[in-house]
């Protein structure tokens, strides 16, 4: 992976994070479906993407397909 890809990918991880983190301080509970749900899937991707699909980074339902 280029450097600028892994700029990128921190970018997406640090900027959804924040948003996320913004919104449970003002009292939001998250769950499936809500409107912060594309950031949470957008954060999870990138940081598979990023750590090489480390299992410690890397939730399994955001792996690609075909990797275990």
């Amino acid at each position: 992976m280029n450097q600028n890809r892994k700029n990128e990918l921190s970018k997406i991880i640090v900027s959804g994070e924040l948003i996320l983190l913004s919104a449970l301080f003002k009292g939001h509970k998250h769950s499936i479906g809500d409107e912060y749900q594309k950031i949470r899937d957008d954060v999870e991707i990138a940081r598979c993407e990023y750590f090489d699909e480390n299992p410690l980074y890397c939730k399994s339902e955001y792996k690609k397909k075909g990797t275990n």
